[in-house]
């Protein structure tokens, strides 16, 4: 075997190894969840819950942005927005 076909099946080997590793780092997870726990002296806690989705189209973002009044609606019914 030459060294030119040796070269071309170890970086053919190399390149799918790596493959799926390059790919899955590409890729955006759908969404995530953070929960932050603080601790206060009088022991008592705030918790704080993130949730993070990615909105990908102009679709997305308006379904949100009706999602998110409705939500200031009920929480905040005085507040006119």
């Amino acid at each position: 075997m030459d060294n030119v076909t040796r070269f071309s099946i170890v970086t053919l080997v190399a390149v799918l190894i790596w493959f799926p590793v390059i790919a899955g780092a590409a890729v955006p997870p759908d969404s995530t969840i953070t929960y932050t726990i603080t601790i206060e002296e009088d022991g008592t806690a705030v918790w704080h819950v993130e949730y993070r989705t990615l909105l990908e189209s102009d679709e997305d973002v308006a379904m949100f942005d009706t999602y998110a009044g409705n939500i200031s609606r009920r929480i905040f019914p005085s507040s006119g927005t």
